[in-house]
């Protein structure tokens, strides 16, 4: 997700009845207002996403995905600084058998750009609540709709973080469902 662009406007008054000309924007800085507006607005901010995600977060998802068997992901924030997150993720089937064991390193920017969806295809509804295995939770609801496809994201407006749910639809069918089993 992209962080909103600082713009300054600097202006020196040459006389009382005149007001004075605007700078250009400088290309930079008109390049990241325009990336800004192809975007929904974000429900948090980097520095939210980082301070809401310390050392030690956990966090459980079950994944039904159509035609595949049910997994459990288990994220530990093994290690976090300013810039970045180091998650530990096991994968494990419903019997518990672990089937993926990884580790690795993302910048909080990279994190944010998750959450990030195009303005053009993605509705925003406020005030849903959501009840999830990790409890109910009051929730942003994203619903993004491209090439045939519905995504519904949850997120929690009082925790930054993943989605506590989220869907895939395709001809009117879930193809794809995510919850949140429990976080600390």
């Amino acid at each position: 997700m992209s962080i909103a662009a600082r713009l300054a406007f600097v202006g020196v008054a040459a006389c009382a009845s005149t007001p004075p000309p605007k700078p250009a924007p400088k290309p930079e800085a008109a390049a990241a207002a325009q990336a800004q507006s192809e975007f929904a607005p974000m429900l948090f901010t980097l520095e939210q996403l980082r301070a809401g995600n310390p050392q030690g977060r956990t966090i459980e998802f079950r994944f039904e995905a159509e035609g595949k068997p049910t997994t459990i992901q288990h994220w530990e924030f093994a290690k976090v600084d300013a810039q970045q997150a180091t998650i530990h993720s096991v994968t494990r089937d419903e019997a518990g058998k672990i089937l993926g064991d990884d580790t690795g390193s993302s910048t909080w920017e990279e994190l944010l750009k998750h959450g990030q969806f195009p303005a053009a295809t993605t509705k925003i509804e406020d005030g849903v609540s959501v009840t999830v295995p990790a409890g109910t939770f009051k929730t942003r609801l994203y619903t993004v709709t491209d090439d045939g496809a519905v995504r519904r994201f949850w997120f929690s407006v009082e925790y930054p973080g993943p989605p506590v749910q989220f869907t895939t639809e395709q001809a009117g069918k879930t193809v794809l469902r995510a919850q949140m089993l429990r976080v600390k």
